[in-house]
């Protein structure tokens, strides 16, 4: 019999078969940077939907005239706005680059905070609860081009452009300064404070703040939390009337984005920058992705935080107080006089567009076209 010489198989060892390779794990920042440009891509997607769908058009004030004390804190907090904004982009992005040819961690969050501003209607995202007053310079809200949105006159919503933009940034940047700032102090009052210890404090922190904050603007008339539960409620029945779920989810979502800036590595980089020394690219392109990494976070805490728990609380809305339906340039033409909804309630339904629904008098409206299946 014949035998046939095979040659080794010069990808093993002594003829042993060849070792399984572990899947080199993905750093977290490739996750982050995913969750980022999806974000970003989802956030030009609405907007560029709410200007060609017509919806982004100025909400008028309505038939009420608004105060003129209120007029003159609106334009005055717009400017106040642009101001702080273009002071934080100063000071804590082009300054710091110039010297150091990087972006810091409080570089990346103030970019990044810009971002959040597309998730300002999302409160309103089942049912219309809180309004902005129409007197500021406005053109609706983006909220319809929302995938899912429900309510068919949120649109409606004056969102005040010149200052929520602003807002979300320098607020945002005085929160987290002031909570590692508070963080700090408590770990040096009490080194044995772990990390649970320390987002408490955090937590605890970021409800202080927005309580602080929420009721100099909600006085002002700046906006107002129409449909607030009312034994949940501060004021209750007042145009200023104050949830106190939203002192403690906006104090969760400060104090998270408190943390995200305490918690950083050797390097001082968020939890969300991990693992960029280890991508191949340039310093620029590590940069971008940094950027994403860093959108990618802070929309998820904002979400998770805030908005997502805040749709329990709109879905079980109470009837807005009169101190608020009789003032036009609160309703924003959504509901209440001067149309043909009835504001949201526990005896209202909610709309969705074209449905049959209630008027401000009871009746029952039923759009045209509408059919009904036996």
């Amino acid at each position: 019999m014949a035998v046939i010489d095979i040659p080794p198989d010069p990808t093993t060892t002594g003829g042993a078969r060849p070792a399984l390779q572990e899947a080199e794990p993905v750093k977290p920042i490739k996750w982050w940077a995913a969750v980022g440009a999806g974000v970003l891509a989802l956030e030009a997607y609405v907007f560029a939907h709410w200007i060609i769908s017509g919806n982004a058009t100025p909400t008028p004030t309505g038939s009420t005239p608004v105060p003129l004390w209120m007029k003159v804190m609106a334009h005055t907090w717009e400017v106040v706005g642009v101001v702080a904004l273009a002071w934080c982009i100063w000071h804590f992005v082009i300054a710091p680059y110039r010297r150091e040819r990087t972006l810091t961690v409080d570089g990346m969050l103030v970019l990044a905070f810009f971002t959040l501003f597309w998730q300002d209607p999302l409160l309103n995202y089942n049912q219309t609860w809180a309004t902005y007053n129409a007197t500021f310079i406005n053109f609706g809200n983006w909220g319809a081009s929302l995938p899912g949105w429900v309510g068919p006159t949120g649109h409606l919503m004056a969102e005040p452009i010149i200052w929520t933009l602003p807002v979300y940034v320098y607020a945002s940047m005085l929160a987290v300064v002031s909570c590692t700032w508070m963080m700090r102090k408590a770990k040096e009052r009490r080194p044995s404070l772990g990390v649970p210890g320390l987002i408490g404090v955090a937590f605890v922190y970021g409800m202080v703040f927005d309580f602080v904050v929420e009721t100099i603007w909600l006085r002002l008339g700046i906006y107002t939390y129409a449909g607030a539960i009312e034994w949940l409620t501060f004021f209750s029945g007042r145009y200023y009337q104050f949830p106190i779920y939203e002192v403690v989810l906006a104090g969760a979502m400060f104090g998270a984005f408190g943390a995200l800036r305490y918690f950083l590595n050797d390097r001082g980089m968020t939890v969300a920058e991990r693992g960029v020394d280890e991508l191949r690219v340039s310093h620029r392109a590590k940069l971008g992705v940094r950027f994403l990494a860093v959108v990618g976070i802070v929309n998820v805490l904002m979400f998770v935080t805030y908005n997502l728990p805040m749709q329990w609380f709109a879905i079980h809305a109470d009837a807005w107080p009169e101190d608020i339906t009789e003032r036009s340039y609160l309703t924003n033409g959504i509901c209440g006089p001067e149309t043909d909804y009835a504001c949201s309630g526990p005896d209202i339904p909610i709309p969705r567009p074209d449905s049959v629904h209630i008027s401000p008098d009871g009746q029952l409206v039923i759009p045209e076209g509408t059919t009904f299946t036996p």
